[in-house]
């Protein structure tokens, strides 16, 4: 038996074995010992069939055996499903299978066909397919969303579309909603929805025996984010925030909750299970989606007749049209119809409100657990604001720490996975991945590794600064690719720069004006909502407020 040895030194130290028998079979073996995750050069590449990972394909063979000989125990299966917490389920899955398999696998998911998925949680990888991407990058779209659409005869929009089609949605908003000096003129109204926000919760703190709590607070913060996600929509609100809500708000906030909980569950199960038995998941999925739709639909509508009316939709001066309403630029400035309109709505609306709200509320979480952190950046924002002094854009950008706070948030709880479908060949950690593969990277996993992050399960917005006390782990040595929250390149999330500006506003004001304190002292554990990580049960924090409160 013959064998060679190859490593590379240096930060980090991968060593690959090759093994050759006298058969002239070979086998190899990776040892991954270091931080940056850097790939070793092979002296052999292997094809995606050599690739290890859990045979997904068989059990999809064997799920569908059984359904064939007793479709009683399949639906027997599908509400044990149901009633599981298919989100930790998930979750779980991801870190043992990347524990089990490595950095680099493949699967099938099986719906109608089996479609391979090379899975990656090495930077260096990820770094390889996102910037491999072309002009109009390919998003694997969900089964379930692709039939529900083409039997309900509704576009995709920018988060499932592709192709032209999808660069068509994607351009026309690029302006709006990606550049800085476009998101920064929304701060004053934003502002103004958090004073309301923030007055609301003093009203409820304490409600209902709860001492110095907000009930429900996962709702309010759901209400605040709608709020502001349907002014820079429509430039009019829409009165989330009173205490008398109107129904059709109140309809649509309940169809987003609706939606949310069957997708974690249909989105583990195969499409044919739903596309036969119309289960009781996907009904309510089906039921949400078109509430979005009806909820949106007018809202568009009653604020296009209202342009009409007025004469409000001719071409404004040369050089004035950034300075228009959002749902007029796009009207006037692209050749959207009505249905692309409508879907690219329906997709702001679902990508923008629970994600804000959920990341405010995991921060809320985190500094409440952690006082020392908490009082790092009260003394940030007192020393760069005056008591009741509103943040603005130009004081954002002497609070670094709270930009940190926010950044390792998104590290613990970051999206669950990104997907892309490959558009050449690429080479994965010495694996030939053909043109046309699905990749998932699995986020979630790379964002919680010890491998990239020094103590990885720990809240330290210490470790984004860039004069970070720890020089091995300062914002100016951790890999971009480690942690992607908002993806990457041109589809990278589209509300990134609006979300970050919110969450900034709202956590000032929030630290300005109360201490949080954890009401419980229980640990909350992470299920998942699609791809959102969620806590998997109601968040009890205590707001006291500060003698330096403006309330």
């Amino acid at each position: 038996m013959m064998f060679s040895i190859r490593c590379r030194c240096g930060v980090s130290q991968d060593i690959s074995l090759h093994f050759r028998t006298k058969g002239c079979s070979k086998f190899s073996v990776k040892l991954f010992a270091g931080v940056t995750g850097e790939n070793v050069q092979k002296t052999d590449e292997r094809s995606i069939e050599d690739l290890p990972g859990p045979h997904s394909d068989l059990q999809g063979i064997a799920l569908a055996k059984k359904f064939f000989l007793n479709g009683l125990k399949i639906l027997s299966f599908q509400q044990k499903i149901n009633e599981a917490d298919a989100g930790k389920i998930v979750l779980k899955a991801q870190l043992r299978n990347v524990e089990q398999f490595g950095p680099i696998f493949r699967t099938k998911f099986m719906g109608l066909r089996a479609v391979d998925f090379v899975k990656i949680s090495n930077p260096v990888d990820v770094s390889t397919v996102l910037r491999s991407e072309g002009r109009i990058p390919i998003r694997p779209d969900s089964p379930v969303m692709e039939y529900y659409r083409k039997k309900t005869n509704k576009p995709a929009g920018i988060i499932f579309d592709n192709g032209l089609s999808w660069y068509k949605h994607r351009k026309c908003i690029n302006e709006r909603m990606l550049q800085p000096r476009s998101v920064a003129d929304y701060e004053p109204a934003f502002n103004k929805i958090v004073t309301e926000f923030v007055a609301r919760l003093e009203r409820l703190r304490g409600s209902h025996g709860l001492e110095n709590e907000i009930p429900s607070l996962e709702e309010e913060l759901f209400k605040w984010s709608f709020e502001s996600v349907s002014l820079m929509l429509f430039d009019e609100r829409f009165g989330a925030l009173e205490d008398q809500i109107h129904p059709e708000v109140k309809e649509f906030i309940s169809a987003v909750n609706n939606f949310l909980q069957s997708t974690a569950h249909i989105d583990v199960q195969p499409l044919w299970l739903h596309k036969i038995f119309q289960t009781k998941m996907y009904k309510q999925f089906a039921e949400s989606y078109d509430k979005f739709y009806e909820f949106t639909d007018k809202a568009i509508k009653r604020k296009l007749m209202k342009f009409a009316n007025q004469g409000e939709l001719s071409q404004p001066p040369q050089g004035q049209i950034q300075n228009i309403e959002f749902l007029k630029y796009l009207v006037l400035a692209s050749d959207l119809t009505h249905e692309d309109l409508l879907a690219t709505y329906v997709d702001v609306y679902f990508a923008g409100v629970d994600t804000t709200a959920t990341s405010v509320l995991w921060c809320l979480y985190e500094l409440a657990k952690n006082p020392d952190k908490q009082l790092n950046l009260y003394q940030e924002i007192s020393s760069v604001l005056k008591p009741g002094e509103l943040v603005t854009n130009a004081t954002l950008s002497k609070l670094p720490y709270l930009k940190a706070c926010i950044k390792e948030v998104l590290r613990l709880y970051s999206i669950f996975f990104l997907a892309r479908v490959t558009e050449q060949d690429l080479l994965l950690s010495g694996y030939k991945i053909p043109s046309g593969t699905h990749v998932m990277i699995l986020n979630h996993a790379m964002s919680l590794s010890e491998q990239y992050f020094e103590d990885p399960l720990s809240f330290t917005p210490e470790r984004w600064l860039r004069e970070s006390k720890n020089p091995s782990e300062s914002g100016r040595n951790i890999n971009a690719f480690a942690s992607l929250p908002f993806g990457f390149g041109t589809r990278m999330c589209i509300g990134r720069r609006v979300t970050e500006l919110e969450q900034y506003l709202l956590l000032t004001r929030l630290i300005q004006n109360y201490q949080l304190l954890d009401a419980t002292g229980e640990t909350v554990e992470k299920t998942t909502h699609g791809l959102v990580i969620i806590p998997d049960r109601p968040i009890k924090v205590q707001f006291l407020k500060r003698k330096e409160s403006s309330l």
